[in-house]
């Protein structure tokens, strides 16, 4: 009697075990974007390596007014080419200097040879200056134009987004992470790195 009585038990929680099996191997394909832990978090996902001109262009286009991304590199170009005629100014600034001091130390220099000599240097210093300023205005325009731009893109882009397959599945720490880091990042790290790159 004892034997009749737990096998219909055994058998039945063999078949409960076998149904639960079947449910996870069933559930599991469905759970393999989240965090694994059953929540519906998305894992994180980073790109490594080089950057895309996809990347490049959403850069340069942001510092337009426009959105167009040929404006953007023609500002930038702009810039570039105010770095290259400042560096070129700066070394004919030495070249000059070179150029006065190269004289015979016994010949007798006029006065009107000394005033061409110091009109031509301050004017090669007042180059440069004007030079150097409309870089650096012109630089931190466009940099604070792309901030700008894209922290709007950003914000317009999550406020449009869908509860169910954004808010729920990204964590909000994420999120701020994306506005507060990262952007610090692009408007300052990025900014310095360029700047030496242009001044190298």
């Amino acid at each position: 009697l004892k034997t009749m009585a737990s096998a219909p038990v055994k058998s039945q929680e063999d078949g409960n075990k076998a149904a639960s099996s079947a449910l996870a191997t069933s559930e599991a394909p469905e759970m393999k974007d989240g965090l694994g832990d059953g929540s519906l978090l998305i894992a994180e996902d980073r790109n490594v390596g080089v950057l895309s001109f996809a990347a490049y262009a959403s850069y340069f286009q942001h510092a337009s007014s426009q959105g167009s991304f040929a404006v953007g590199a023609v500002l930038f170009g702009i810039v570039f080419c105010l770095a290259l005629l400042a560096e070129a100014v700066r070394t004919f600034t030495e070249i000059w200097v070179t150029l006065w001091t190269s004289t015979d130390e016994e010949e007798v220099v006029s006065q009107s040879d000394l005033v061409f000599w110091l009109v031509g240097y301050g004017c090669i210093v007042l180059a440069v200056l004007v030079i150097g300023v409309t870089r650096a205005v012109v630089f931190s325009r466009i940099v604070t134009k792309i901030g700008s731009g894209t922290f709007q893109y950003m914000l317009q882009k999550v406020l449009n987004a869908s509860a169910p397959l954004f808010f729920d599945v990204v964590p909000s720490g994420r999120i701020l992470n994306r506005f507060s880091k990262d952007l610090d990042a692009m408007d300052t790290l990025l900014p310095e790195c360029m700047q030496e790159l242009l001044t190298s």
